[in-house]
This record gives structure tokens, sequence and C-alpha cells, in this order.
């Protein structure tokens, strides 16, 4: 049987339980398939997707138009948990879209562990990313 290479990107945050459901059904759907797989971050991916290094590329860009040289399907949702102090704007709401936390400054952190915060110290909130289904 001939191999059919397949260069396929995925963003370097999200998590192998996420994906590896996706690529077991394609080696068993695609018995030839040879996957090359690589992580990077999401703006990388793009721009290795429309130089044409990579042929697949799985990442998200909340906010960001998806380029039209693309085809885009959205495979999972996913949400977003934040924890802001007591007195922040958006303390004593439940859900927002992402598009309200435009202009906030954030630390990011990776791999983060989903603990509560003390009581009266801040709280999690949960943020809807909206799905891009062009």
């Amino acid at each position: 049987m001939n191999k059919v290479p397949l260069k396929l990107g995925i963003m370097s945050t999200i998590s192998p339980i996420e994906i590896v459901d996706l690529i077991a059904a394609l080696q068993t759907r695609h018995r030839g398939l040879e996957l090359r797989l690589c992580d990077a971050s999401a703006k990388d991916l793009r721009a290795r997707l429309l130089e044409r290094d990579l042929e697949v590329a799985i990442y998200a860009l909340p906010g960001e138009e998806v380029d039209e040289r693309t085809h885009a399907l959205p495979l999972f949702n996913e949400q977003m948990a934040i924890a802001v102090h007591d007195g922040h704007r958006l303390a004593n709401q439940g859900r927002y879209p992402m598009k309200e936390l435009n202009c906030e400054r954030y630390i990011h952190r990776m791999n983060w562990l989903r603990r509560p915060y003390p009581q009266g110290k801040g709280r999690y909130l949960h943020a809807d990313i909206l799905e891009r289904t062009r």
C-alpha cells in the first residue's frame, strides 16, 4: 500500500485529549495516510498553512476573520474561564461573548490548574468562544 503524507499542524495549546480521537479516526478511515505532525502557535500555523508548508492546521484565532484563501470548519466548541477581581466590570456577569474581553489586559497562562479562588478573592467566569462558520 502506498503511503500518502499529510502535513498536519496543531496549535500547541490544544490538549492531545481533544484531538486523539480525530487522529485515530483519520488513520482508521484512510489506511495509507502517513501523518506528519507538528505543533506551533496559532499565528505560526496560519502562516505555514498560507505558505503551503502545511496542508491542514488545527488552530483558533478568536476575533480574527478566517482568511478567504483557506477553508475553515469548526471542530469543537471550547469554554474558557477567566478569573477577575470582585470589583471588575465583568465580575457579576455569568456569560458573555469573547469580544467583551477586547482591550482588556491579561496574563496568559498555559496548562493552568482549574482550582477555585479562595472565598472573596475573585471568581471564575465563563466566556463563550464564538464559532467560526465560514
